[in-house]
């Protein structure tokens, strides 16, 4: 889907935010999902595999990332890159959903001011229910 959305890469009441598509399933193996997507994973991890500091991830999971990747304070443009990565294969997220992966993008978000927030305008909502991808935010605000 081509958007014809205006960005605010400098958005005031932001100070920092991105984005990761993730991707997880109790039997998911990383390859396939590269292998179906066609794109390559920031990171993955596979069902009792150790991760850092000694945890065991509970579940397997694939991830595409935008932090350090893109600098805008538009959380919408962050979302929009994830989608756009994935080109002509996001019918296969739908796909995966109906197989039982979980699959959504975690966006977070730190507050430059205290209040405002991100905004997923409706065309956004609209084109990431058509393909079944949920949203989870974890938002920050500086507290000095």
């Amino acid at each position: 889907m081509e958007t014809t959305r205006t960005y605010f890469h400098d958005y005031p009441s932001c100070s920092r935010t991105y984005a990761t598509l993730c991707i997880y399933h109790q039997d998911l193996v990383p390859s396939q999902i590269t292998q179906l997507l066609g794109v390559k994973p920031s990171c993955s991890q596979i069902k009792g595999e150790v991760l850092r500091k000694g945890q065991v991830a509970p579940i397997g999971g694939w991830f595409l990332k935008t932090r350090d990747v893109i600098d805008s304070r538009d959380l919408r443009y962050h979302i929009d890159a994830l989608l756009q990565k994935l080109g002509p294969q996001r019918e296969i997220l739908k796909l995966l959903r109906e197989r039982g992966y979980d699959i959504r993008i975690s966006c977070f978000w730190e507050s430059a001011t205290g209040n405002g927030g991100p905004l997923l305008d409706y065309q956004m909502m609209s084109e990431l229910g058509e393909l079944s991808i949920d949203i989870h935010f974890d938002i920050w605000f500086d507290t000095r």
